[in-house]
């Protein structure tokens, strides 16, 4: 049976904060109590269309549900109700919680308003930003009930899959896919993707294009070989690094040599003129370093940029390639 979004949603209802985790809260409370497994929920166009809400923030409500079991995609067909008694399993955003409610403690923070920047708080807790920003606005709003275990969805079907890659292969066999393992857990595809990942850089898994797939290359548990290559080479990530990254190290630099908390920095376009470069990749290095923390702007007449945080001093290490320096990582 297909459910009318204004079975769900009382007249006049609006969502004004937090609006995806709100929906979330909404619809799981009407598929606890009253939905029935396989009625069909309402199209995402329709919720969006009653409830004054944008298209995307009604997927990452359906999205959350299908994370927690409660609902699954079908094309064509649309969302439908797994079981109405599914037992209510952890997000992303859940055990964030948690971790800011610690974090929160450990540093004697009362309220949400006095933490540092969310990029600085996802870097400490190693989460993305936008996982920690739904869950600063959860705890703002009241909603303080984080994973009981602490354990995110997507590492409960990661240690799923190494229990089927223990008891199913041998190295070098493929695995199932990932829409296939989605559909035999009951969730997205998303979260198997996102534990596949975690797999992958324990490297007991590694992706190929095409028809070839997924394979195991060490099995878990095992003590993983290392090879040469491990260690010569520089993974691709740490070897590239965008225009704009390379002047925010040089403007962290000269803060650190030159500046102190309150300090004004010079002009966007003489920091142009001084590196080389322009202002429009100065204003993106200056966003970033605006994010984590360590600058802030203001406009009118006795505007500028001002340090309010100093940047720890870093040393850089450069890939060493030289044989008499491999041959000593050998021994």
């Amino acid at each position: 049976m297909k459910i009318k979004a204004e079975e769900i949603f009382e007249k006049g209802t609006k969502v004004k904060n937090d609006k995806a985790n709100t929906l979330v809260n909404m619809l799981e409370q009407y598929i606890l109590r009253k939905a029935r497994e396989n009625d069909l929920l309402p199209t995402k166009e329709e919720v969006s269309s009653l409830l004054n809400v944008s298209m995307g923030t009604v997927q990452n409500a359906y999205r959350i549900l299908e994370d927690r079991g409660l609902v699954k995609s079908k094309q064509k067909v649309g969302t439908i109700i797994t079981s109405s008694d599914v037992k209510k399993q952890s997000s992303k955003r859940d055990c964030c919680i948690n971790l800011i409610k610690k974090y929160m403690e450990n540093n004697n923070i009362n309220t949400t308003l006095d933490l540092p920047p969310i990029r600085k708080i996802a870097k400490e807790l190693n989460m993305s930003p936008n996982t920690v920003n739904s869950a600063i606005k959860s705890i703002a709003n009241g909603n303080l009930a984080g994973s009981s275990d602490g354990l995110a969805l997507f590492k409960k079907v990661a240690q799923e899959i190494e229990k089927y890659i223990i008891e199913n292969c041998k190295v070098g066999d493929n695995i199932p896919s990932l829409i296939q393992f989605a559909k035999e857990m009951n969730v997205s595809v998303k979260t198997v993707h996102d534990a596949t990942r975690i797999l992958k850089k324990k490297n007991i898994l590694k992706s190929h294009r095409g028809i070839y797939g997924t394979v195991v290359l060490h099995m878990p548990g095992e003590q993983l070989q290392r090879r040469k290559e491990d260690y010569i080479f520089a993974p691709a990530k740490d070897a590239v690094v965008y225009h704009y990254q390379k002047i925010q190290n040089m403007i962290k630099h000269y803060i650190i040599k030159n500046c102190e908390v309150g300090s004004k920095l010079p002009s966007v376009k003489d920091m142009a003129n001084d590196l080389g470069v322009n202002v429009n990749t100065i204003r993106h290095a200056l966003e970033q370093l605006t994010l984590d923390g360590y600058v802030k702007g203001f406009r009118g007449r006795y505007g500028g940029t001002f340090v309010t945080d100093l940047p720890d001093e870093k040393s850089y290490k450069w890939l060493a390639v030289n044989p008499q320096y491999v041959a000593s990582l050998e021994n």
